[in-house]
């Protein structure tokens, strides 16, 4: 799918709409947001492996973490003159990104303690 957003992002926004404002816009939208399903589908198959383990807080903790590290920048953000909304959609790949290294180790040291 980050494939398809990133080099079919115009059809798939044209099957919405004609206006090339819009198709534009969702274009761009569809192509700073498909890096973050890469980073997601680890933070769930990570959030899993924890869960199955028996330990939900690690999941937790991460994912406040990557609510943290996404509000207080985009907050900065909105309050600045050149504020514009693909600031918010970049900002976001960030804590996508970190989360996924910070469960990623959570899993690994967690695994390691087990064997």
């Amino acid at each position: 799918m980050v494939l398809v957003c990133l080099w079919g992002a115009q059809v798939m926004v044209r099957a919405c709409t004609s206006d090339p404002a819009a198709i534009q816009v969702g274009a761009d939208y569809l192509r700073y947001i498909s890096w973050n399903m890469i980073g997601s589908g680890f933070i769930m198959t990570c959030s899993g492996v924890l869960q199955g383990l028996g330990n939900t807080w690690p999941a937790l903790w991460s994912s406040a973490t990557r609510l943290l590290t996404y509000v207080v920048p985009v907050t900065w953000l909105s309050t600045l003159p050149q504020f514009a909304i693909p600031q918010v959609w970049i900002t976001s790949i960030v804590p996508v990104t970190l989360q996924a290294v910070l469960i990623g180790t959570l899993v690994v040291r967690r695994v390691n303690r087990l064997a």
